[in-house]
């Protein structure tokens, strides 16, 4: 994931990023978390995300799992809504077709819609394997 993030800073992409820089302060001031804004990007890092996955790979799927009675249409609506939830958040950083691009590489739901959501099948077998799937989503 880091080399993602590097590769993407210098790209063209990257400028993007710097060009909204002030926008992303302008929101942390909003929120109040500029002066813990260390503190925010490890509990957006770690503890945030271990709650996403779990209501998005866990908790989603699972019901509609129950609701559609199809495993293959379950992973695939709820890449799709997993996807959907960060393109709704880096749009509100990034206009245009940025923010979808970002929203849908950070929703990694390219990969996911056809793959049909990679992870999910794997969690449905095990929720024991939440935990390790995510140290090794967050550490990539």
């Amino acid at each position: 994931m880091s080399l993602c993030v590097l590769f993407v800073l210098f790209s063209p992409f990257g400028n993007a990023v710097f060009d909204q820089a002030a926008v992303v302060r302008e929101k942390a001031e909003q929120m109040g978390v500029i002066s813990h804004f260390v503190l925010f990007g490890l509990f957006l890092s770690f503890l945030h995300s271990l709650l996403e996955e779990y209501y998005w790979r866990w908790f989603v799927f699972g019901n509609l799992h129950r609701f559609l009675n199809s495993k293959s249409l379950a992973y695939g609506v709820g890449a799709l809504g997993f996807a959907s939830h960060h393109i709704v958040v880096t749009t509100q950083f990034f206009d245009g077709p940025i923010g979808w691009i970002y929203g849908l590489t950070v929703g990694r739901s390219g990969g996911n819609l056809v793959l049909a959501d990679g992870a999910s099948p794997i969690i449905d077998r095990s929720m024991g394997v939440l935990i390790l799937l995510w140290i090794l989503l967050s550490c990539r």
